[in-house]
């Protein structure tokens, strides 16, 4: 009796499109009176409770985040 081994190997085709570039927010990008933060995770603000010193990260809408990064403060 003689044992076979047997391999699989798996090829998938992608596709790669042109980088899309996602602009940082500018210094004056706020939202709701907050700064604006982007990282890998998407836009965000950073808010500050009333009644402790707790700041919590608020994850905002990527077409919100997105628009608020481009708008200016008038």
């Amino acid at each position: 009796m003689v044992a076979k081994s047997i391999s699989v190997h798996h090829f998938e085709k992608v596709k790669f499109g042109a980088k899309q570039i996602i602009p940082e927010p500018q210094e004056h990008s706020t939202v709701a009176g907050h700064k604006l933060y982007r990282d890998q995770g998407g836009y965000y603000i950073l808010r500050q409770q009333a009644d402790s010193p707790t700041i919590i990260r608020e994850d905002l809408p990527f077409q919100v985040g997105y628009a608020a990064s481009l708008a200016r403060d008038e």
